[in-house]
């Protein structure tokens, strides 16, 4: 595949995930259309025919995340097909597996380098660590109303433990929350029982 090839051909693969994904909707070129409009970007039954087809070798960005929408596919499996097809070029000369390819595209891949894709990623398993430890210690709290004995004392080991994972996961989204702002980025939301976490 030659430089000139190379934009046609990602387009091409592109068109065919369009369709794929059109037809496993049981959705109408019309209808993939309407739905695009009904989203805000006036698109035509024709316009879907000819990119799908190939005699419109293009799409722009606004066109992959308006079908991306509209068929409820994350944009990334109709650049990367990922279970579809064993090689994707990321650019011309440059081929690797689709699933390498959308860890890269994704930004999580092995080669992606130090982005902030990962530092949200990471706060977003610890809070989620955190509202885990959280409703077990909750849950072993209101089990120790009911328990004598050898259950209390389980269940109050459940709760300690349960209240020391909480609290671990809690400083830990607390530094990375910091190494986030030292970025010039904004941390994302909290739930509110974190709400107190700068």
């Amino acid at each position: 595949m030659t430089r000139n090839d190379w934009p046609s051909a990602l387009a091409t693969s592109i068109a065919e995930q369009v369709r794929r994904y059109r037809k496993d909707r049981g959705l109408s070129a019309q209808q993939l259309a309407d739905a695009c409009t009904a989203l805000g970007m006036e698109t035509s039954r024709s316009a879907i025919a000819n990119f799908e087809s190939g005699r419109r070798p293009t799409i722009s960005v606004a066109e992959l995340l308006i079908f991306a929408h509209a068929l409820r596919v994350p944009p990334l499996l109709l650049v990367v097909p990922v279970g579809a097809d064993q090689s994707v070029q990321l650019a011309p000369g440059v081929a690797t597996s689709a699933w390498d390819a959308a860890q890269w595209f994704a930004g999580l891949g092995r080669d992606a380098g130090d982005n902030p894709i990962r530092l949200f990623q990471r706060h977003d398993r610890f809070v989620s660590e955190y509202e885990f430890a959280a409703r077990r210690s909750a849950g072993a709290r209101s089990m120790l109303q009911d328990a004598d004995g050898d259950r209390r004392e389980a269940h109050a080991a459940t709760a300690h433990a349960a209240d020391q994972a909480a609290r671990l996961a809690e400083e830990v989204i607390d530094e990375i929350r910091d190494d986030i702002r030292a970025l010039g980025l904004t941390p994302p939301a909290l739930p509110a029982e974190l709400a107190h976490l700068p």
